[in-house]
């Protein structure tokens, strides 16, 4: 009876142990596959520069009434904000939910004291052509009380691989080609001939 309840005692225990074991690797295997998914490579989960596409609307539901206005007026069934998918790998890498496509610019890029300007790449839904992209700028000057006005940077132009950005208080237009170089210019504002150009040099 003795020699029964020690061989029931052991295999007991040698139950226990095993039990004990296989939680202990289940648990390690798990610890590792979450330290696994944390550590992993950003570029394996997406790259954190990847678009919100939902969030990549032109006019935001935050800009002004007066903005919108003016947006819906400037389209007039013609023009569009362009989509992330008409632009190169490249510059989709430049994209996130606050800009890229469009900008508020935050600043007075033109002088008129005015500072709800803000820049946005649309499209000539006219046109099916590498030439279909503009780049418009609009602003309210302070004198007019909010009352936003386009002006054209670029039109009828090849803007696919262009990525709109700040730098300080100056619009940053890169163009982020196939072979990995880039080239950028700066929107300036010429009050003599009332229009904007986009410079290399700073």
């Amino acid at each position: 009876m003795q020699m029964f309840n020690k061989s029931l005692c052991v295999s007991c225990l040698l139950w226990l142990a095993l039990a004990c074991w296989c939680c202990s690797v289940s648990g390690c295997k798990s610890r590792t596959a979450h330290s696994d998914a944390v550590n992993r490579d950003p570029e394996s989960q997406g790259s954190s520069h990847s678009p919100d596409v939902t969030d990549m609307v032109f006019p935001q539901p935050t800009y002004p009434e007066e903005l919108k206005e003016a947006w819906r007026r400037f389209v007039d069934g013609r023009y569009r904000m362009a989509q992330a998918d008409e632009f190169s790998e490249n510059a989709r890498h430049h994209f996130d939910s606050y800009g890229g496509i469009y900008l508020p610019l935050l600043f007075d890029i033109n002088g008129d004291r005015g500072y709800d300007d803000y820049a946005v790449i649309v499209v000539d839904t006219k046109r099916n052509d590498d030439a279909r992209f503009g780049l418009v700028i609009f602003s309210a000057p302070e004198a007019e009380r909010r009352v936003f006005n386009p002006s054209w940077v670029f039109r009828e132009r090849d803007l696919s691989r262009v990525a709109l950005s700040r730098a300080s208080a100056r619009l940053v237009l890169t163009e982020y080609r196939e072979d990995g170089s880039q080239q950028s210019c700066f929107v300036r504002w010429h009050a003599r001939q009332g229009r904007y150009t986009c410079d290399q040099q700073d």
